[in-house]
């Protein structure tokens, strides 16, 4: 019998395969190059995701790192010093207790005397118009500082608390009581005003106020608080004082 030579079979292009089975209408070799094109496909598809999912696991850990450092490595020296964090909120805490602090008070006491003497045009005396207080007082000047005034930063590296200082203020100067009148002459040309007390009281206080600048009222107030701030953050172990 004579062998009838091998002819390869095509696909009819007329020929409808949309309801026939997946491999119908194929040779066996096509039907293995579309499933070894799929596998190919999913691998590589997989491969993908996979690297995606890996890239974002590894931006994501960096971003943690970074944030962690940048948080983190002011307070490394802390750390392996030994002493405990300290933040510039907690610093302030022990300060606030306080409030408002008087650093220095200055006591004073004294006699002040005034005449008054009507005069024409300003300059010239009248003679027989004059009139003369004399007064005796005891008062007390107090210099410090509000606690809300007063700067203070952490350093973690350098293990130092950075307190600033203003520049100290009045907290108050009183006269203690009213003023004693150790004399007084009146005169019906010239009366003594209503308010002649009030003002002599005011210019007793601003006497003393620049005789107690002048002794160093200021500089033993700033003396002092820095003594009594020290004092109270050396609570915080490991950590050195700094005044600028």
């Amino acid at each position: 019998m004579q062998q009838e030579p091998y002819q390869r079979k095509f696909a009819d292009p007329d020929t409808d395969y949309s309801g026939a089975e997946p491999d119908q209408g194929k040779t066996g070799r096509d039907t293995r190059r579309d499933t070894v094109g799929r596998a190919f496909r999913r691998g590589v598809e997989r491969g993908t995701a996979g690297a995606v999912k890996a890239v974002l696991r590894g931006l994501l850990t960096a971003a943690i790192v970074l944030i962690a450092l940048y948080f983190g490595w002011r307070q490394l020296p802390a750390l392996f010093s030994g002493r405990a964090t300290v933040t510039d909120l907690a610093a302030e805490h022990r300060l606030e207790a306080i409030g408002e602090f008087a650093a220095y008070q200055y006591a004073y006491s004294g006699v002040k005397e005034k005449r008054d003497t009507r005069t024409l045009l300003d300059s010239i005396p009248i003679p027989g118009t004059t009139n003369y207080q004399k007064y005796a007082y005891n008062g007390a000047i107090r210099v410090g500082y509000a606690v809300s005034d007063i700067g203070i930063h952490v350093d973690g590296q350098r293990g130092e608390i950075v307190v600033k200082l203003p520049e100290p203020s009045v907290l108050s100067n009183t006269i203690e009581q009213d003023l004693s009148v150790y004399e007084q002459v009146n005169n019906i040309l010239n009366p003594i005003r209503g308010n002649a007390v009030a003002e002599m009281e005011q210019e007793i206080k601003s006497e003393e106020l620049e005789n107690a600048k002048a002794e160093g009222l200021f500089e033993l107030a700033e003396e002092h608080a820095k003594e009594l701030i020290t004092g109270l953050l050396s609570a915080f172990e490991g950590y050195k004082v700094v005044f600028e």
